[in-house]
């Protein structure tokens, strides 16, 4: 009898779990479908660090505002600064980065821009992400009309790839110095979907394409490359041979 109602319990488990794993993948369907895009500008990437396994270590660009709405961490700072040295940094420290929900919107290539932000999620719009309060920062500030902003850090680190993309983009991206990477690669950033508060990662854009065809793009001009060494080699060791 026991054994009976253990089975019932676990199938009734089991079920309850397939079903809410069934819920977040139609919400997260659904977001990709019918969501608002915005992209996030990605920071220059390490070529020997991009492709880590199974994902692509991301550094994400902070969004910027108007100092417009006062905040207490940076109003206690400001009180602090004696010498007018800016930026004033917000990370692990005694000044610890705090969370806060940031409204944004487009800007005219499809960028995200920071429209509002507040302490509390007070926005009725799909567009909103909890994020870090990165930096504040002065322009002229010895000036009485001096600019003020404040920085938020989106909160992605991590592009997760197929497993069979990921090692071989890892493998492609060795190939690539600095420099060369500098050169080629500016069209970077991560498009999100938003809907309803909540948002997924739809792609990341590498050198104005997807990463999966970005790496395979990379990895075929490798392959040409070794194609192309071993075709000289051989017909210098044909020349020496003849002679």
């Amino acid at each position: 009898m026991k054994s009976k109602i253990f089975l019932i319990l676990l199938i009734i488990a089991l079920l309850v779990q397939f079903g809410v794993g069934l819920n977040i993948v139609k919400k997260h369907t659904a977001i990709l479908d019918e969501g608002v895009a915005l992209k996030f500008k990605c920071r220059p990437l390490d070529p020997y660090d991009i492709f880590r396994g199974r994902y692509v270590q991301l550094n994400m660009a902070p969004v910027e505002a108007e100092y417009e709405r006062p905040i207490p961490q940076v109003e206690l700072r400001l009180t602090e600064v004696s010498d007018g040295y800016f930026p004033l940094y917000f990370g692990d420290g005694v000044y610890k980065r705090t969370k806060y929900f940031v409204e944004l919107e487009a800007d005219e290539n499809g960028f995200a821009k920071v429209k509002a932000y507040a302490p509390e999620n007070e926005f009725d719009s799909d567009t909103v992400m909890e994020m870090n309060l990165e930096r504040y920062d002065e322009l002229e500030q010895y000036k009485a009309d001096k600019l003020r902003f404040v920085y938020f850090q989106p909160p992605f680190d991590k592009f997760f790839m197929n497993e069979k993309d990921a090692p071989a983009a890892e493998t492609a991206m060795l190939g690539f110095n600095n420099r060369t990477l500098a050169r080629e690669i500016d069209d970077t950033y991560l498009l999100v979907k938003f809907k309803d508060g909540k948002h997924t990662v739809a792609d990341l854009i590498i050198n104005g394409k997807p990463a999966k065809e970005f790496a395979s793009e990379v990895i075929a001009e490798e392959q040409e490359k070794i194609r192309a060494r071993k075709e000289e080699a051989k017909a210098a060791e044909a020349e020496k041979e003849a002679q």
